[in-house]
């Protein structure tokens, strides 16, 4: 009797949540638990950026800039108890942070045959517009995070509606909407971090009382 075989789904899948974490807030980590519901089975990485990043693209001074190498460790200590993995191959300049560098990465490299980017619903309008952005649409899939107030289609450039397969929507109840790492820096600035512990991992409240 011939054996019968058992044809397994093996696609070795990555979802990349991309971004400053400076620091990183429990809207990051809801992001992510997210991404484990909807892609089931895919290594979920967070990829800081550089410090360069933030002085000169994003204009931040530098005492408004978490050094890259304890954004990393606060991202690593924070996530991996969680089963999440964080890589440093943008801190490190193995690629030069531009997102289609760091995707080609892991499929090219580290061997990912499919790359999902996480991100909320307000980086749509501007997608297209990154560098070789429309070639990042069509090679790559995205997982989006909707929000009541803000929704795919509200959001969408007409690029982007083109090429509606290549986008999976998901939905923000609503926790984390209004935590951002500004936010939280301007809090710790002016004293108030007491105020936004609750929206911040326990290990970056201590972090940032210590500074």
């Amino acid at each position: 009797m011939p054996l019968a075989l058992v044809i397994i789904n093996s696609m070795k899948t990555a979802a990349l949540i991309i971004g400053t974490f400076n620091p990183i807030t429990l809207a990051h980590v809801h992001m992510a638990e997210i991404a484990k519901r909807q892609l089931s089975g895919a290594d979920i990485f967070f990829v800081p950026a550089k410090d360069e990043y933030l002085l000169v693209k994003k204009g931040l001074s530098q005492t408004e800039v978490l050094s890259e190498e304890d954004r990393y460790a606060l991202i690593k200590e924070c996530v991996e108890p969680r089963g999440f993995m964080v890589s440093d191959i943008e801190i490190n300049g193995v690629v030069d942070g531009r997102t289609i560098y760091t995707v080609n990465y892991f499929k090219n490299i580290l061997g990912y045959e499919e790359v999902f980017l996480v991100m909320g619903v307000d980086k749509l309008p501007k997608l297209h517009m990154w560098y070789e952005g429309k070639r990042l649409i069509k090679e790559n899939f995205f997982l989006i995070i909707e929000r009541e107030d803000m929704t795919f289609e509200s959001e969408a450039s007409d690029f982007v509606m083109q090429n509606i397969e290549r986008f999976r929507l998901a939905f923000d109840d609503g926790e984390y909407k209004a935590v951002n790492a500004t936010a939280v820096r301007a809090a710790c600035a002016e004293d108030r971090l007491d105020e936004v512990k609750e929206l911040i991992p326990e290990n970056v409240y201590f972090y940032l009382k210590r500074i």
